[in-house]
């Protein structure tokens, strides 16, 4: 399955104007925060590995075997089998987690945020985008320093420290 459609939507496409909005904030994002080890976290085809790769030593992703075979199927390319809330991996081993479009689809939210803040080492960034955050529903991209923050008073807080990219 060609991830393409991802980082260059097809103007024509149905969900042009979201995908671009996207991509563009990733885009930046990548070569802004993106470094050392990287976890993808609900990874699906790795749509977005291109932009990240350049700029991180390694790129690991993460699904749930369910999710993906409802959402891509066979493509899915997942290098760990588990759910992005209880990954069974060691802690504090990664510099940079992506995250897109996974947080809205979460029962508890906060235990994503929980095991992100877990993988990420001291000094790591979390990049994730999300639909239907805050008051106005549109997709928007949050950029975590967490170290910087309490994970029980992130969730609070999270609308306080998101930018917007897809306005």
């Amino acid at each position: 399955m060609s991830t393409g459609r991802f980082i260059n939507p097809s103007v024509f496409g149905p969900v042009y104007i979201a995908r671009k909005g996207i991509a563009e904030g990733l885009k930046d994002a990548a070569k802004r925060y993106a470094k050392g080890k990287l976890i993808d976290l609900g990874c699906g085809i790795k749509p977005y590995k291109e932009l990240f790769a350049p700029y991180c030593d390694s790129y690991f992703g993460v699904d749930s075997p369910d999710v993906a075979k409802f959402n891509y199927g066979e493509d899915t390319v997942a290098d760990l089998w588990a759910d992005c809330t209880e990954t069974g991996l060691d802690g504090d081993c990664f510099d940079t987690i992506l995250s897109t479009q996974v947080l809205e689809h979460i029962e508890h939210p906060q235990k994503l945020l929980r095991e992100a803040h877990r993988l990420l080492k001291r000094g790591g960034i979390l990049i994730m985008t999300t639909a239907f955050f805050g008051k106005n529903i549109q997709r928007r991209m949050i950029i975590i320093d967490f170290h910087n923050m309490a994970c029980e008073v992130l969730w609070k807080k999270l609308v306080l420290r998101f930018s917007k990219y897809a306005d």
